[in-house]
């Protein structure tokens, strides 16, 4: 069963990648934009869901590692 986090500790993650999506799009380029209900990127854009109230600990694990993965991939 998944682990669902309370709602301050899920707006401290969002908060984090947040400024995370600031820095990438200072330093690289790379937008990363909070809207869709779905991992995806156009190359330049990295479009991530919105993050429910009640998400989980493997929800956010993946939005985590999808975030880090389309970086690896647009940095190097």
């Amino acid at each position: 069963m998944a682990k669902l986090f309370t709602r301050s500790k899920v707006r401290i993650f969002e908060s984090a990648l947040e400024k995370i999506a600031r820095i990438l799009a200072d330093k690289y380029k790379i937008k990363v934009i909070f809207k869709h209900d779905t991992c995806m990127t156009d190359g330049r854009t990295i479009y991530l869901p919105i993050i429910p109230d009640n998400a989980s600990e493997e929800f956010l694990g993946a939005v985590q590692g999808f975030l880090d993965h389309e970086v690896g991939h647009l940095i190097y």
